[in-house]
């Protein structure tokens, strides 16, 4: 399984504070994005993003994120908010 982007939530040295151990792990051949606990390994959640996702972006607050999806290599592309 090909994963994409992988985006550690809780950098040590991150001025962000929240949950320790996150992670949101992006497949792109699926579609998916993966709120996942570091620590178990437990996926924790599991959304629907759209075509192609590449990155991901946690709000300040830990409350959402935004994914960036690519598209299908056609002119195009959409964000989906988590």
């Amino acid at each position: 399984m090909f994963y994409l982007a992988l985006l550690l939530l809780a950098l040590p040295q991150s001025p962000v504070k929240g949950p320790p151990g996150r992670l949101i792990v992006l497949e792109k051949s699926a579609a998916t994005a993966r709120l996942m606990d570091t620590v178990s390994g437990r996926v924790l959640a599991t959304v629907e993003v759209g075509d192609g996702p590449h990155e991901v972006a946690l709000a300040p607050d830990w409350r959402g994120a935004v994914v960036a999806n690519y598209g299908r290599q056609t002119a195009g592309s959409s964000l989906t908010l988590i």
